[in-house]
């Protein structure tokens, strides 16, 4: 019997100490759990206004890390869900580096995992937050490589689910979020599908949406943020009505909006990106509305902006996107105010690192129409100005090389006013070297890439008049003529002519 009672007496200690390790084990992961969650949700808010893709990036790996030891079929609902948003956040880093081809694998894959547990769940409010983020950038990938059919299904998906989220609990400043995001996303595809009136629906509601959180937000950093976002699109669905006095009125309320966001916190870098880009898009139409040297100003102010910031990471692929397009509004500018070293020099900066900008990935369509074809035009149009022929023809025949202009496809508005201003400008050559006949069908090729309904880019309408007044060509496409007098854009300038 004593034997026998003390077999009974290790097999309860045994027990014990089994439940005990069950249940340290048990406190270790949901620890971890909370750890990992905490990485995801208020580290990585901490960490976004820093501007660090490298400390990000090791926050989404780690996360990562700690789920690849162990197997996905076992885990819970929510470490699942844990698991897709570190992939989210892995993959958005991967994109802004320029990787987008690894970015959109990582996306698909949290979404296949996030679609799961929601067909589990269907109502439960973080399993529909999940999906929606998943669902929101492959929509984003898509519209960044001009599918704006695959962008909209996927952003129409993710406003269902907004609505959803806010259907559940109207009171969640979270989930009336996704409402903004949502409605600006369908604005963005309105406004690359020539509807700007109807993005300006959109992005007037955004604005209501993240004004109203900000009221009653205790940290009003992120909503005030997104608030100066929408009201930036705001500003270029007016621009594209060729509303450009209102266009300009949105450009300063956005700019006020991120100066004082600076002023509640000097290092917030997305608030530095913001003022940037709105500042080069100022510029932009400052130069539109007659203003070449105010322009040439503006640009180089949003360029200093943005090239600090860059001593912060060097590997932000957006940023060096928006540090091109300022140095090439920039030197649009000093090529109209005939400020010729200073445009050549801007030029060879902008030409210099686009070009480097396209070949880490050129599957990013717009590095290619909006960064690299303007670089390329202006140095044609700053040879034609040092009346270089032998390097103007060189330089359009070498355009002609690189480049392809596909008529059927939908070209975005740098790229079709790249490959006009490419045309006018070999027009303008063989004018000058007697080649009248040739110059004639530079001029109506030109006219020929124009679009054929309607114009609402302001430059283009600018180059249509002076193909009309200047060359004779007719049947170009029309506005009236109380909308084309707001535009004061000086192609004469531009040609030195």
């Amino acid at each position: 019997m004593t034997v026998t009672s003390g077999l009974a007496i290790t097999a309860v200690v045994a027990r014990d100490e089994a439940r005990q390790q069950r249940n340290e084990a048990q406190l270790q992961r949901t620890q971890a759990d909370g750890l990992v969650e905490f990485m995801l949700t208020d580290l990585r808010k901490k960490l976004e206004p820093v501007g660090r893709l490298d400390v990000m990036d090791t926050v989404g790996r780690r996360a990562l890390a700690y789920y690849s030891r162990q197997d996905p079929t076992k885990l819970d609902p929510d470490a699942l869900g844990r698991r897709a948003r570190a992939l989210q956040l892995v993959a958005e880093i991967r994109n802004l580096r320029g990787d987008s081809e690894g970015a959109l694998a990582a996306f698909r894959q949290a979404a296949g995992t996030t679609r799961e547990l929601l067909a589990r769940d269907p109502n439960n409010g973080q399993r529909i937050f999940d999906h929606a983020q998943s669902v929101f950038w492959v929509g984003y990938i898509a519209w960044q490589r001009g599918d704006l059919k695959t962008g909209r299904q996927a952003f129409t998906e993710y406003l269902t689910q907004a609505q959803k989220l806010v259907k559940l609990d109207p009171g969640n400043d979270s989930w009336a979020a996704e409402i903004g995001y949502a409605s600006q996303n369908l604005g963005i595809v309105e406004l690359d599908d020539d509807r700007a009136s109807q993005a300006l629906r959109e992005f007037d509601l955004t604005e209501r949406v993240w004004a109203k959180i900000a009221e009653r937000s205790a940290d009003k950093r992120e909503p005030t943020y997104f608030r100066a976002q929408a009201i930036a699109w705001k500003a270029d669905a007016r621009r594209e009505l060729l509303d450009l006095s209102g266009a300009l009125e949105e450009r300063r309320r956005e700019i006020q909006v991120y100066r004082e966001m600076l002023i509640a916190d000097g290092n917030d870098s997305k608030a530095k990106e913001g003022l940037a880009v709105a500042q080069y898009r100022l510029a932009q139409l400052q130069l539109e509305t007659g203003s070449s040297r105010q322009a040439a100003a503006t640009a180089g102010q949003s360029f200093e902006t943005i090239r600090k910031l860059q001593t912060q990471d060097a590997s932000n692929r957006l940023w060096q996107e928006i540090a091109i397009k300022a140095a090439n509004i920039r030197t649009e500018a000093l090529i109209i105010a005939r400020e010729w070293a200073e445009a050549r020099q801007a030029n060879r900066w902008a030409l210099d690192n686009a070009t480097k900008l396209v070949r880490l990935d050129s599957t990013v369509t717009n590095w290619r129409t909006d960064c690299l074809l303007p670089a390329r035009w202006m140095q044609i149009a700053i040879s034609s100005g040092a009346k270089d022929q032998p390097a103007v023809r060189q330089q359009i025949a070498q355009f002609d090389r690189n480049f392809s202009w596909d008529p059927a496809g939908k070209a975005s508005e740098e790229e079709r006013f790249a490959w006009v201003m490419v045309d006018v400008l070999e027009g303008v050559h063989w004018r000058s070297a007697g080649e009248n006949s040739k110059a004639r069908e530079s001029f109506a090729r030109a006219a020929s890439r124009l679009p054929t309904d309607h114009l609402n880019d302001p430059r283009l309408l600018a180059v249509a008049s002076y193909l009309n007044r200047n060359q004779g060509i007719a049947g170009l496409p029309q506005v009236a003529p109380a909308t084309a007098s707001r535009v004061r854009y000086d192609v004469g300038a531009l040609l030195n002519s």
